[in-house]
């Protein structure tokens, strides 16, 4: 009975995201538009995602997930430590690496804010110089997200 409540859960949420999706969707082009800013924006909002489904949704938490709860079961059947507590030391050490090496990729693509915008678009042909920078200045700002 809890897989199903669980399911039931899970997939409300999911549900309930999707559709504020959409609404937040539907309210930018109600009151933004399409144009210069809307096109700025939508590209400096999709790089944090990208990033962010390859290292916190993509292939970290499809290694992490399984490798984690191995360490939970290999403690507590050597007996050595609670499961918990070997887990929870894995988990910072896994932090202690990822961390610092997201700070500095995150730092390093602040900093090529410009040459990865214009490689995603070509340097927007169509909407000049305002509409690259632009997207280059609200790439900064939303990267960290």
């Amino acid at each position: 009975m809890s897989l199903v409540r669980n399911s039931i859960t899970i997939g409300g949420l999911t549900l309930v995201s999707r559709v504020l999706g959409l609404l937040r969707d539907m309210l930018m082009a109600r009151y933004v538009g399409a144009g210069l800013a809307s096109d700025a924006f939508l590209i400096a909002w999709r790089l944090p995602n990208l990033f962010r489904a390859l290292f916190a949704e993509g292939a970290f938490a499809a290694v992490f997930v399984p490798l984690f709860n191995k360490k939970m079961t290999e403690a507590e059947r050597e007996k050595a430590q609670t499961g918990l507590t070997a887990a929870r030391t894995f988990a910072s050490q896994v932090l202690s690496v990822l961390f610092p090496f997201l700070v500095l990729f995150t730092g390093l693509m602040m900093l090529a804010a410009g040459p990865v915008v214009w490689a995603m678009t070509g340097g927007f042909p169509d909407g000049g110089p305002e509409k690259f920078a632009l997207a280059r200045h609200l790439t900064i700002i939303t990267f960290p997200y």
